[in-house]
Order: structure tokens, then sequence, then C-alpha cells
């Protein structure tokens, strides 16, 4: 039975003026982890805490861990988990212990106790049974006899029955997981299961000397496989790129990148994890790439790894010029307009007169009466004159997060 204990909003604020209290009086450490809780809970406007069992529920196997959690009701309805900021004491260390994690170890004999959790002035608690009762059978309770090839990520149950009568979820406490065919099903140490091929396999679950054990039919359903990007496309050396790998059955489609089998042709030019993840070698090259899964296969991609281009030199233009000095204009021709572009080492550019890294100023006046230059929003480079003269203009481009910093001048002479 699950307990919890709800204070409205002007309790909350009175208690946090007493913790502000018991604070500046006492000065220690604890007060002021005290005084640090009760801000938390009253800024996130908890209504409420409630602990949480873990898979086994409230009647714990002597000698047995279980994870419990505690969960948090704020004000607007939500829940959160804030098993890691509450106070865990066990009524009973002899029943059994329970961790600043919520892990709770039960001890050898028969008994009850009371988990208890508080966090600043919000308390619950959850009676917890230990029993010595003899474990007599495990039994798969949410295995199907048939599911669908490459299908990720299902949870399975595993439920013991003691010898007296009670059932109870072990999953948690299974100490081996098998398949007698990892290539059509596989199950990793949590109890989580993939289907990779069509085929027949065993599932097997054990715990002390019991064994849970279930036939399972994966099922050829697959009608189509796709992969994501699906166009030859390039990454700079050591750059890396997600890959998604979609399958699409008689029911659904769904993402299967984290099963998928991949492959690289020739290999060395790059890396794919388990997950799709392409990392591009330290040396350029190509290499075809395809995913499979269920016995279907993507249509091939090319990627290419490529030296990753690097910023060359900045250029101020005026009419797509670069020639300095730009006119010589007359002064009704006030404004013109001055872009700088950056240069890069595959000779493409890139517009950054309005950049936020780009300042434009006026370096020196050369001669006669200087020009002005905008430097404000979209009017950056803008240069502005009412008399004759020449006036060097420069642009900065400087961009500390990525360790570029450019610099270029142009003249812009009035006649």
């Amino acid at each position: 039975m699950l307990s919890s204990l709800k204070l409205n909003s002007s309790l909350s604020f009175l208690l946090l003026l007493m913790s502000v209290f018991v604070l500046s009086a006492c000065r220690n450490e604890e007060g002021e982890r005290a005084f640090v809780a009760a801000v938390e809970v009253v800024e996130n406007d908890v209504q409420s805490i409630q602990i949480m069992p873990g898979k086994q529920g409230a009647i714990l196997e002597a000698d047995a861990t279980s994870q419990f959690s505690v969960i948090a009701t704020l004000g607007d309805g939500s829940t959160e988990d804030v098993s890691d900021r509450v106070v865990w004491v066990s009524s009973d260390s002899g029943v059994f212990t329970v961790d600043e994690t919520g892990l709770v170890s039960a001890g050898s004999v028969s008994g009850n106790a009371e988990v208890l959790v508080s966090w600043s002035y919000l308390n619950a608690r959850l009676p917890v049974d230990v029993s010595t009762a003899q474990l007599t059978g495990l039994s798969f309770s949410n295995l199907p006899a048939s599911l669908s090839e490459c299908l990720a990520g299902t949870s399975l149950r595993v439920d013991g029955t003691y010898d007296d009568g009670r059932t109870s979820n072990v999953s948690e406490l299974v100490t081996v997981w098998s398949s007698s065919d990892i290539a059509i099903a596989k199950i990793n140490g949590s109890g989580v299961l993939d289907t990779l091929d069509a085929g027949n396999v065993t599932l097997e679950a054990t715990y002390r000397g019991q064994v849970a054990s279930q036939a399972l039919v994966v099922s050829d359903s697959l009608t189509a496989i796709t992969l994501a990007p699906d166009a030859d496309f390039s990454l700079d050396i050591a750059a890396s790129k997600s890959l998604t790998v979609n399958v699409t059955d008689s029911s659904e489609t769904r993402n299967v990148s984290t099963i998928a089998n991949y492959t690289d042709n020739p290999t060395g030019v790059l890396t794919i994890d388990s997950s799709g993840v392409v990392t591009a070698g330290s040396a350029v090259g190509s290499t075809v790439i395809t995913a499979s899964c269920g016995g279907l296969t993507t249509s091939p991609v090319t990627v290419t790894v490529t030296e990753p281009k690097t910023v060359s030199e900045l250029i101020i233009r005026y009419e797509n010029a670069s020639t300095s000095p730009a006119g010589p204009f007359e002064t009704s021709d006030s404004p013109i307009e001055l872009r700088a572009f950056l240069r890069y080492s595959d000779a493409s550019e890139l517009d950054v007169t309005d950049s936020e890294f780009t300042d434009w100023s006026v370096r020196s006046t050369i001669s006669g009466s200087a020009a002005t230059i905008s430097n404000d929003g979209a009017d950056k480079g803008e240069v502005s004159f009412n008399q004759i003269g020449r006036t060097e203009i420069e642009a900065v481009y400087d961009d500390e997060n990525n360790n570029v910093y450019k610099e270029d001048t142009i003249d812009v002479l009035v006649e």
C-alpha cells in the first residue's frame, strides 16, 4: 500500500520560512541541506511524493535486492522521478536495508518493516515484507508464441512461483538470459529481447536453479527496408553521422537502427557502430554501405570521406569586385553597399556581411574627408559619404567558437 503526504502552498511557504530560521540558527551542513531541499520543493511546486516498489513488488525474497523509486507529483499534475533527492531509511535494518539510491536489500529471515523517505517537509512510507518461501518454478509471463522479425526492445517478464502459493515478478533477479540461436533472437543481461531473423528459437531465464523455457516463432513478415540518408553523401575526416534504418511489415513501419546489420565495402574508410553512427576515418576515400535485417537489404549508399574544408580568407567586395579602391564615386552615389565573404579551401564562399561575427569599421582616412561605415544589423557594410576623400574600410570576422579569425580591407574613393 502506497502512501503520501500532501501540503498546500501556504503551509509549504511557512515551513520554508522555518527552514530559513533553522539554518540561520544552526549554521551547519545538515541545516544547509535541509534549506536547499525546502527551496527545491517549493520552487518545483511539489504536492506529494510516493514510493514505488521494484519489479518484485512489496514482498521480497530473502537475500534478494530490489530497486525502489520515488515519484513526485507537481502542482500542474505532472510527475517526476526524484529518487536521487530524497532521504531513504529502513524502519528495521534487521529485516532489510536501503541505500541512498533506493536499492533495498532483504535480510535472510522473514519479517516486515517500512521503507521511509523524506524530502524536506514531504514524507512517504511503504510497508515491505521479506519472505523465506522457497522458489519452486519460473515462467515467462509476457512472451507470446510468435513475434515479427526485426523487432527491438521487448522487455521480458519472468514470474517466480513460491511454495507458499505466491507468484512474484523476479525479472530483476534472473542471473542468466539465453537464446538457442542468437542469429534469430538475442536477449541482453536486462532481459530485453531483439528478434533479428525468421526462424524458431528457445528462450530461457535462469534463477536459483530454476529455469523458465519457452519456444518462440519469429515470423517472416517484413515487406520493405530503407536506409536514411538514401542518397550518396560526404563526411569530413573524423566526422560522424547517424544512419536510420526502418522496416515495414503488415502492421507498421519501425526504426531498427540499433539491431540492423551494417556492411561497408571496402572496409577501413569508416566505422559503423551498433546503433548506426558512421564515423569517418583519418584518410580520404569512398566506400559503399548497406544495412540489412530479417533477410532484407537496403539499397547501397556511397559515402565519401573528404578533407575538412577550412576558411582560407575573408574578401570584401563591391558589386562582385574586390579591387581596391572601390569607385571612384560621386557624393550623390552615397550610400553604397560593401559585402564580406568567407572563402573556403574548396573554393566555396559564404556571405557573412551581416553575421554576428563580422565587425565593420573605418581603419584609416587616407585623404580628404572620411566616409562612415555601418556596423548595425541589416545595414552592416553600408558606406555613407558627403565629401570627397579616400577611406580605408576594414571587416573582421572573429568566430572564437570555431577558432576562425580573418580580416580584409578595401579603400572607398570619392571624387
